[in-house]
């Protein structure tokens, strides 16, 4: 097992037998070429809960010698190791990237004929827009209420590279929204496009983004909604 220099500056060294086993699963989300093998490396989030626990409670994502990486990357090599929280630009960008994802799939759950047309996140606030219909069941209650059971879930989001274009449209309704075929456009119908994944919800992210590991990181919101009879904006800030 690598060492690892956390903030406070002491080495930790730890034996691969105080983790549980992990699984690397190979192949893409059409089922295609899927094996398993085990995985000899240790996520981020597991060795922070041998160093301290509570770190985890607000730790939105973690630096591997500086680089920004989710909870869920592996350490391979020694290293120094830190966390990002919401008090850094860093983690601020994170929590708003990941609770917008988690708005977008609460309004698509409520009424899949909504259309996802601004996906936008900033350092103090996220803002989305759609299209909506006339008899859209889109009230201010039944969008927070969806987003409550959503980040009671536990499912995180995952950043996947998924081949190819072509079949990702056809596999994934949430993709054929205006915003995603903003996104889209640029790749070939053969690309492999990075997507954030979450159940049978996907949108088109940039390769690097980062999202948190646990919903719960995202209660301390609120949110601003405004509808019309043709579109819906909500935006939401700590």
């Amino acid at each position: 097992m690598p060492n690892v220099i956390f903030r406070d500056k002491l080495v930790y060294s730890f034996n691969r037998s105080a983790f549980s086993l992990q699984y690397f699963d190979s192949g893409d989300l059409h089922g295609n070429d899927n094996f398993r093998t085990q995985d000899v490396s240790v996520p981020i989030y597991e060795i922070l809960n041998q160093i301290d626990p509570d770190i985890l409670h607000s730790a939105l994502a973690a630096t591997i010698n500086n680089k920004p990486v989710p909870l869920t990357a592996k350490i391979t090599e020694d290293c120094t190791l830190d966390i990002i929280t919401i008090d850094a630009p860093d983690g601020k960008t994170i929590y708003y990237r990941s609770l917008a994802f988690f708005l977008a799939q609460a309004v698509f759950l409520l009424d899949p004929s909504t259309r996802l047309t601004v996906f936008d996140t900033a350092a103090d606030h996220c803002t989305l827009q759609f299209d909506i219909s006339d008899n859209a069941a889109l009230s201010d209650d039944a969008i927070r209420e969806q987003l409550e059971q959503l980040l009671s879930d536990k499912t995180a989001i995952q950043v996947i590279s998924a081949w190819q274009k072509e079949m990702l449209l056809q596999t994934y309704p949430s993709l054929l929204q205006p915003y995603a075929q903003q996104v889209l456009k640029d790749y070939d119908d053969y690309d492999f496009v990075t997507v954030a994944v979450r159940k049978n919800f996907v949108l088109p992210v940039e390769e690097n983004a980062i999202f948190v590991l646990s919903p719960d990181a995202l209660r301390n919101y609120h949110l601003s909604v405004l509808q019309t009879e043709t579109s819906l904006s909500i935006t939401a800030a700590i």
